[in-house]
């Protein structure tokens, strides 16, 4: 039990933290309200892009394969899922519904597509890649995708987007770069300082946004029904978003790291465009954010579980290919199965 609890913690800790949000959403509203969310992110994406090799960020952009996949998953898969669920799920024009279709239209995430994408050992690089082309067509892909889908014209705020991209992500990356030509060195010993602190800057991001989802639905009269029915509907998307962005990648010889930042880079979703893209289509009606904010925190857990199993399932490769020469496997043996190679 204490080995488990050990490789476990931060799961554990994660539950914790949203037992925490639903039943007392006091601290995480105020967390939300004071901390400044998108500066965590900022700090996120600075210490990542620190630790990141310049050349591995140039590669991941060169690789046109996944970043195509990523897009596809992200703005056709997502919202054509989204909109099954909005018409099977939900009554004819409810806000919930449009809500949920709203969340899917959304880019990436900025910060945690980036971290669960290291956390479960993938290609981080990837992920930032993807995360970075993703935000920037936003203002391309979002109005099409909403037209055809919701039958709506909708004007997008691309200042509000620019300056959302522009502080979050762009800048962070950029400093995140140039202080490492400066401290190249520095950037292996503060590793084991950055993971504690993204995952600290995560809970704290967890906490803010499911509190804020239980504010939002005390504020309304919805029946638990309905905000169970908006979690299946959330879970649904992005959980099969997730699952073909997986095994498409892996139908077309994606490898297993870049694998994991397209299935998490595709599927993930951010709130701040997400909840620009709610005062852009109904301004003023406070129920359709309420889909955003609940898609952006399931996803977070969802990806918690999954992303430990890529991380155990890592380490169990490794140690397998650690102890071949022990058993006196020779160059002229068949190789075994790994679980990289069956994943």
């Amino acid at each position: 039990m204490q080995a488990w609890l050990k490789r476990q913690w931060f799961l554990c800790v994660l539950i914790g933290v949203l037992g925490l949000g639903y039943l007392w959403h006091v601290p995480g509203v105020f967390v939300n309200e004071h901390f400044h969310i998108k500066y965590m992110v900022g700090i996120l994406l600075f210490f990542s892009a620190y630790s990141l090799p310049t050349g591995d960020i140039l590669k991941a952009f060169a690789s046109v394969k996944s970043l195509l996949m990523i897009v596809v998953m992200g703005y056709a898969l997502a919202p054509l899922l989204a909109f099954a669920a909005m018409h099977g799920m939900f009554p004819e024009g409810s806000r919930l519904g449009q809500g949920v279709l709203l969340a899917a239209s959304a880019p990436s995430t900025l910060a945690s597509a980036v971290i669960w994408t290291r956390l479960g050992r993938g290609n981080d690089a990837m992920a930032l890649a993807g995360t970075i082309l993703m935000n920037s067509i936003a203002f391309i892909a979002i109005p099409p995708v909403l037209w055809l889908l919701m039958g709506q014209a909708v004007s997008i705020n691309m200042m509000a987007i620019a300056k959302t991209l522009l502080f979050s992500l762009l800048i962070p990356v950029i400093l995140g770069q140039a202080a490492r030509m400066l401290k190249p060195a520095l950037s292996n010993r503060l590793k084991p300082y950055v993971s504690v602190l993204n995952r600290a800057i995560i809970l704290l991001i967890v906490l803010a946004k499911v509190s804020s989802a239980r504010a939002q639905a005390g504020k309304t009269d919805l029946t638990i029904r309905a905000i169970l029915t908006v979690l299946v509907a959330v879970a649904a998307v992005h959980s099969v978003t997730l699952a073909i962005a997986w095994f498409s990648s892996r139908m077309i010889r994606i490898k297993r790291p870049d694998r994991i930042a397209v299935s998490l880079t595709g599927s993930q979703k951010t709130l701040p465009v997400g909840t620009l893209l709610a005062e852009s289509c109904f301004p003023g009606v406070s129920l359709v954010a309420l889909p955003i904010i609940l898609y952006h925190a399931t996803q977070l857990v969802i990806d918690s579980f999954l992303v430990d199993i890529w991380k155990r399932q890592d380490e169990v490769s490794n140690a397998d290919a650690s102890r071949r020469p022990e058993d006196g496997c020779s160059s002229g043996d068949a190789p075994r199965d790994t679980v990289s190679d069956l994943s």
